[in-house]
């Protein structure tokens, strides 16, 4: 049986040095090797985010977030799923994560994310685009105070990385019932 690999974008601190950056990969693959996973690592179009290519992604995000790591200079890390960049691509998605999981009451916000130097949109007209083709197929409205889905848009050259993340709001019906201590 093949194991499928989940993907986790890494977002190194931005240089103008070169060698800085070359210096934050060689410790980031250095401590990755000495913590014995076996990763694939990506680049991407942009030369400070990558993509990784591991079967535990939670467990990595964590052993990477502890504070014997911060050294490694990264700023953000995330489980994404890739797709190309197309709009249509982008929605398949974004429908496959989250449709059967979708109440009638459920919001969502969009973020876009462009970290590509080649873009056919701004960022405002592509998450414009975006809304207005989610609203049509999942019917759900949007929500930026406190939406019950994240979803999270990174636009990398010619790959699109999505994080959808749900809230950490209990849909059990019966909540209302507990008592709080």
């Amino acid at each position: 049986m093949k194991k499928i690999n989940k993907e986790i974008l890494i977002k190194f601190r931005k240089t103008t040095d070169p060698k800085k950056l070359d210096e934050m990969l060689y410790n980031f693959e250095k401590t990755m090797n000495q913590l014995n996973y076996n990763y694939f690592l990506k680049e991407s179009e942009n030369p400070f985010i990558y993509l990784i290519e591991y079967s535990k992604p939670e467990d990595l995000i964590k052993q990477l977030q502890q504070k014997e790591y911060e050294d490694l200079e990264i700023v953000d890390m995330m489980i994404v799923k890739c797709t190309i960049n197309n709009l249509n691509h982008i929605i398949d998605v974004i429908l496959k994560k989250i449709r059967n999981k979708l109440q009638y009451t459920d919001t969502y916000n969009l973020t876009c994310h462009m970290d590509s130097y080649i873009t056919c949109y701004s960022k405002d007209e592509f998450e414009e685009i975006l809304n207005e083709n989610l609203k049509d197929l999942i019917y759900i409205q949007q929500n930026s105070n406190n939406p019950t889905w994240n979803i999270n848009i990174y636009i990398i050259g010619e790959i699109s990385a999505i994080n959808i993340t749900r809230s950490n709001k209990n849909r059990n019906k019966f909540n209302q019932y507990m008592v709080k201590t």
